[in-house]
């Protein structure tokens, strides 16, 4: 299919912003990049701010929208909440993968203090919060974790998702794997159900 104006130009941005940084990019470039005219950036984003906005709430909006979705299922649901937790993480880390320059750079971009980071703190990370730890105290409150919930194992749990994202140059060039590949996902999935393991069990389906 055929890219829209749009969506070109989304994918220059995110693209010069991972490579040179957002201080570093210019909105010409973008154009350039995109082969789109240098007006159309302001027309459908504002400027570079702009850009970078939409970038981030999209990246967001699908990220924590994975485990939403999850976390809609329990109310009607007859599988265990851990099944429920393991699906989520899943769809997670798949949609990291399947946009990983976007990945890179939002979670790059998320270690700096600016005006937009802290939005997104408040509104964003705030809402994933949440909603882990209302799967975690339903596993607990169903009987599937002895120990109560607490922030270290939120914490603990949203590190494991973000890091082959966070991490993805430190794994290339030190462990020699590529963070990008359906191989080290399959692989690496086999982690998170372990600390799953640890904290809540094996998992059952009614």
């Amino acid at each position: 299919m055929r890219k829209t104006s749009k969506e070109k130009v989304l994918e220059a941005a995110v693209e010069l912003f991972y490579a040179k940084g957002y201080a570093n990019t210019s909105v010409r470039e973008i154009a350039s990049r995109a082969t789109v005219n240098v007006a159309l950036i302001s027309y459908h984003f504002n400027g570079k701010q702009g850009l970078l906005e939409t970038l981030m709430t999209t990246f967001f909006d699908g990220y924590i929208g994975a485990l939403e979705k999850e976390c809609e299922k329990v109310t009607n649901s007859t599988n265990s909440i851990r099944s429920h937790l393991e699906s989520a993480c899943r769809s997670m880390l798949l949609f990291q993968q399947q946009f990983d320059v976007l990945s890179r750079f939002v979670h790059r971009e998320m270690t700096l203090d600016s005006i937009l980071v802290r939005e997104i703190m408040s509104s964003y990370l705030t809402k994933e919060r949440h909603l882990f730890r209302y799967l975690l105290e339903e596993a607990f409150a169903q009987g599937e974790m002895i120990t109560p919930v607490n922030e270290y194992m939120i914490i603990q749990l949203r590190g494991l998702l973000t890091l082959p994202f966070l991490h993805s140059q430190y794994i290339r060039e030190v462990h020699y794997m590529v963070a990008s590949e359906s191989y080290f996902l399959d692989r690496y999935f086999e982690t998170v159900r372990k600390w799953l393991d640890a904290h809540i069990g094996e998992p059952s389906i009614v």
